[in-house]
């Protein structure tokens, strides 16, 4: 499964802590041990060299013990600086796809 966690800049501190909260309940919730997680951070990508969509957390197998290391990723997504442009949804939709 693909999550994609929004990182725009307009979110505040603590629409980014539920969305990880979310994301952990989700890895957590896994139908089975072969279940795999790839989570996607997306926003703007006003600054040169930024994407708008960036792999937080590489496809992992969640097996009971991924699991348990798995908090570790999902609470790196964080906010980035606020941009002009639009949040690009389109982008996170086509990464998580192909």
């Amino acid at each position: 499964m693909v999550v994609a966690v929004d990182e725009s800049g307009s979110l505040s501190d603590a629409d980014v802590e539920r969305e990880r909260d979310a994301t952990e309940r989700i890895a957590a919730g896994a139908i089975s041990s072969g279940s795999r997680l790839n989570v996607l951070g997306f926003a703007s990508a006003d600054d040169q060299g930024r994407r708008p969509v960036d792999e937080v957390c590489p496809t992992t197998r969640l097996d009971p013990v991924a699991r348990d290391r798995v908090g570790d990723c999902v609470r790196k997504p964080a906010r980035r600086a606020r941009a002009p442009a639009p949040t690009s949804r389109p982008s996170s939709s086509r990464r998580s796809t192909g």
